[in-house]
């Protein structure tokens, strides 16, 4: 921590640069760059300074005993801050928290043991779902490219005229259910459905049931069957055994 801290204060590029390889890895240069770039331009060094400084040796434990609320107290075993010990010794002052330890590793193992193969064959089920719902409503898929469609996510625009933020604010009102928002130049234009993850058939059935309703509700120009026509499509792969094939 001293050495980051030295960083900070002489080199405001590098300490940025560490920063966004922190939270992306090393999986994907452009990602991190894109980040350091935003960290840069988005935080003002002095500020940033101020803060360290405000906060050095700020210690909270004697005020742990006072928290009224179960509280989770976590300690990812990537990150050598907090230790284990330290972790540990902070929920026994919690009344009625738990300790999460290594959740990273624990979702590493659910990896596993669904196997990668079939977790990149059910993104890539729910993902061609999403879009065969897509084209029954009769809107536009953003991608235009099919060969680079998402298995992560697929963003849906509404027709002009039509503002895709009132809908997302339509469906999370009356469903409870969050959409992803269009950036930069498609904002307002696309809405964004969320494919990857913890995802199975029955979730995404769900998913796209709020959002035909949504679009009702909206008053958003579709076509009916979105829904009957991913569901066809699941269907189906789940009497080839589709679903459950290993890659």
């Amino acid at each position: 921590m001293r050495a980051l801290g030295a960083l900070l204060r002489v080199d405001w590029e590098s300490y940025c640069d560490l920063m966004a390889i922190t939270m992306t890895g090393w999986q994907d240069p452009e990602q991190t760059r894109e980040l350091s770039a935003w960290l840069a331009s988005n935080s003002a060094h002095e500020e940033v300074l101020a803060y360290a400084a405000a906060t050095r040796g700020f210690d909270v434990t004697d005020l742990a005993g006072e928290i009224k609320v179960p509280t989770f107290v976590v300690n990812p075993n990537f990150m050598p801050v907090p230790s284990a010990d330290m972790a540990r010794a902070m929920v026994a002052r919690i009344r009625d928290s738990r300790l999460l330890l290594y959740g990273l590793n624990e979702a590493l193992d659910m990896l596993e043991e669904e196997g990668l193969g079939r977790v990149f064959a059910r993104h890539d089920r729910l993902a061609e779902a999403t879009r065969r719902a897509v084209r029954a409503w009769g809107l536009e898929i953003l991608c235009a490219v099919p060969e680079e469609y998402s298995s992560a996510l697929t963003a849906v625009m509404v027709p002009a005229g039509h503002d895709a933020d009132h809908l997302r604010k339509v469906i999370l009102d009356a469903y409870d259910m969050s959409l992803g928002t269009g950036l930069g130049k498609v904002a307002g234009r696309v809405f964004r459905i969320g494919h990857l993850g913890d995802f199975n058939d029955l979730a995404l059935a769900g998913t796209l049931g709020g959002v035909e309703m949504g679009l009702v509700l909206a008053g958003i120009p579709h076509k009916q069957g979105g829904v009957q026509a991913a569901l066809g499509y699941l269907a189906e792969c789940a009497g080839s055994g589709a679903n459950r094939k290993a890659a």
